[in-house]
């Protein structure tokens, strides 16, 4: 089912992008493609034609995927959408949209969860054995969660009113045990968990803050910004190969 969605499903924003004011006038493009409707303003106006541009924009899945370099935009809108240094600012909803599984004239709206921290989650569903249950999280969740900011877990039992507690929590695992007398009675359980943690480099994200400081990037760690900086550089590299090749 192709749905014509006038809103930005998926945007990777590689490389990120570069606030200025620019003393020539925008230049303005809109891209309709993959099902997503942006509109894209530079400053100055940017060397590459519309259909370079455009080939930047590829669809995966149905979702629209944008590639930019840092030197071709300084700024990305789309009616209350926004990219300012390479982060996105949204003034109403965050959402993804999913086809209909039995209904071609509708889709689903999932909304984003908005927090005032950089949250990072790993869930799953797991059973005790003799009273306790050792949860190794993915090495991707230790790889990218705070080492600085708590954690915070929750387990629901299944079938059973017992009383489960963390014994142990880090980021690389977590222990849950049974309160004796409930193994006793009940035996092993299953049950469903969630971890929560900060991402490391952003533990000390500013919520409120002055309109002027959406153009700023101090909330993050300098050496996660450094490897953010370098991972932009070989992301130009690539894009500059490609472009020569083509």
């Amino acid at each position: 089912m192709k749905t014509r969605v006038k809103m930005l499903v998926a945007a990777v924003l590689v490389g990120g992008v570069v606030w200025g004011a620019g003393a020539q006038p925008a230049r303005e493009i809109n891209l309709n493609t993959g099902g997503a409707y942006l509109n894209l303003v530079s400053h100055p106006p940017s060397p590459a034609s519309n259909a370079e541009i455009a080939s930047y924009v590829s669809t995966v899945r149905g979702y629209a995927a944008v590639v930019l370099s840092p030197h071709q935009f300084e700024t990305v809108n789309y009616r209350d959408f926004h990219v300012i240094n390479g982060t996105i600012h949204a003034t109403n909803l965050k959402s993804f949209i999913h086809p209909h599984p039995t209904d071609e004239s509708k889709v689903i709206r999932y909304t984003a969860i908005e927090s005032g921290e950089v949250l990072t989650v790993a869930r799953g569903v797991a059973r005790t054995e003799n009273g306790q249950a050792i949860i190794e999280l993915p090495p991707h969740f230790s790889m990218v969660t705070s080492e600085e900011a708590p954690i915070s877990v929750i387990v629901t039992p299944k079938g059973a009113p017992v009383l489960l507690y963390v014994k142990e929590e880090s980021r690389e695992k977590i222990v849950i045990a049974m309160r004796e007398p409930d193994f006793i009675e009940f035996k092993d359980v299953e049950f469903s968990y969630q971890v929560t943690g900060v991402r490391d480099g952003f533990e000390k994200i500013e919520v409120v803050v002055d309109e002027g400081k959406l153009n700023t990037r101090g909330s993050v760690r300098s050496d996660i910004q450094e490897r953010i900086d370098a991972y932009e550089k070989r992301v130009d590299a690539r894009i500059e190969r490609w472009r020569e090749g083509k």
